[in-house]
């Protein structure tokens, strides 16, 4: 029943770190646009490199929980390809679209892949 328990409230405090991190990509699209404010866009920056190094943890320690035995290299494996794909694509949609549209892809592809986790549980 520990165990249960302890894997719970892992899921729930990833939920939040996905939630509030989603939440800091959609902030710094808002203040992207203004240049006037220089330290709400540094403080937003620092909180989502905060919030990324709580996600990452928390996300590789849970799927030693929940992937099968010999399945947790290809999480890793998603993990990079997508922190890679992000690094090619975002300047990309930043120099096409613009600096808003990045962010805005950003937090719509996290917010799906979210939601593809947890229909797959």
């Amino acid at each position: 029943m520990g165990k249960r328990l302890r894997l719970h409230e892992e899921k729930m405090r990833l939920q939040k770190v996905i939630l509030l991190r989603s939440a800091l990509a959609f902030l710094l699209a808002i203040f992207a646009t203004s240049f006037q404010a220089a330290f709400p866009f540094a403080l937003i920056l620092a909180l989502m490199g905060f919030a990324y190094a709580v996600y990452h943890v928390c996300a590789l320690s849970l799927s030693m929980e929940l992937i099968p035995a010999g399945m947790a290299g290809l999480f890793d494996a998603f993990v990079g390809l997508g922190s890679a794909s992000g690094a090619y694509l975002g300047p990309y949609i930043a120099q096409t679209f613009g600096f808003t549209y990045a962010f805005i892809a950003a937090g719509s592809a996290f917010i799906l892949s979210y939601a593809s986790f947890k229909a797959s549980l």
